[in-house]
């Protein structure tokens, strides 16, 4: 989505699973002639749907942020969960600043050369295709194989 698009965003119709914020809530005020069709978030599938809402909304706004203070402004996130009855052990996620803070491997002395990396990200779920432009699968696989503690594999 553009900046433009963020600035003014428009509904039409088609299918959403979007949670109901001040935005939409605004949206659908300007479009009387579409009939929203709600569903109720049962309590086990809440925290999965509002972590998400809360990722997109960092993803859009932390890059606005001053690269100085988006640590800060995780940390205190983080403290504001631990504040919660029964949550203090979450204080223990707070980030540490320090120049190199992204872990990429662990190695022992005896190794030698590192591990080969996949080219997709470990974090992400990725999809191949065989597109020309995707990486090669059994490379992928060779390279996650190496080091996963384990392995399913669904066909």
């Amino acid at each position: 989505m553009g900046i433009e698009e963020q600035a003014h965003p428009r509904l039409s119709l088609g299918l959403y699973e979007r949670l109901l914020d001040e935005e939409l809530s605004e949206l659908l005020l300007q479009r009387p002639d579409l009939i929203p069709l709600w569903e109720k978030l049962d309590d086990e599938c809440e925290p999965h749907a509002y972590s998400q809402f809360v990722a997109q909304v960092l993803r859009q706004a932390l890059p606005g942020v001053n690269p100085e203070s988006r640590m800060e402004l995780v940390n205190r996130m983080v403290e504001l969960l631990a504040a919660q009855d029964g949550h203090e052990y979450t204080l223990r996620k707070r980030l540490l600043r320090k120049p190199e803070a992204l872990l990429r491997q662990l190695q022992s002395a005896e190794q030698g050369p590192p591990f080969p990396r996949p080219e997709t990200p470990l974090n992400i779920s990725s999809l191949l295709t065989g597109a020309a432009e995707d990486p090669p699968l059994e490379r992928e696989l060779r390279a996650e194989m190496l080091t996963a503690d384990r392995v399913d594999i669904l066909v």
